[in-house]
């Protein structure tokens, strides 16, 4: 909860709009529960759970290379870290492509496109070399996410 709290903070600091943060979080919120009741219900093809451990893999890699992007000085590649994002949207939209509406499917496409744009990525990421007020605001968010991933990884919950 904190991790999706800091995550929608870190939106509503970058983008100045609450609403903007609150609409990602909601999004964020109603894919997952969408997916988890999918696979509950058995809905998943064979090749759509193979897709899953895929996307699960490279969601892995993402998250491993983001804590190394923040925690080891000059590792920041945004071209990686973007790729990455957007390898996972294509994999979720193919996980989903018969079972969710085109709207399920553009909140895929919303969140993906906002934490995939190279320019937050490097605002988010660089913020700690930055001078600016808002970047000291940023730093201070990513650390807590940051925190809060590594417990996640080192538990084995992500």
């Amino acid at each position: 909860g904190r991790l999706l709290d800091n995550l929608s903070h870190l939106v509503r600091v970058y983008t100045g709009s609450k609403k903007q943060a609150d609409n990602l979080l909601n999004d964020v919120i109603k894919i997952i529960v969408k997916i988890g009741i999918l696979f509950r219900n058995d809905q998943l093809s064979h090749e759509e759970i193979r897709l899953c451990d895929t996307f699960r893999q490279t969601f892995h890699v993402f998250v491993k290379s983001a804590l190394s992007s923040y925690e080891i000085e000059y590792s920041f590649d945004k071209d990686h870290l973007s790729n990455l994002l957007k390898s996972c949207q294509n994999l979720m939209l193919q996980v989903v492509k018969n079972h969710l509406t085109d709207k399920s499917k553009n909140r895929i496409n919303s969140v993906f496109d906002f934490f995939s744009d190279k320019k937050f990525l490097e605002d988010a990421f660089k913020a700690s070399t930055s001078k600016h007020e808002k970047a000291g605001k940023l730093n201070s968010i990513m650390k807590e996410i940051i925190s809060d991933v590594r417990i996640l990884v080192d538990e084995g919950s992500l």
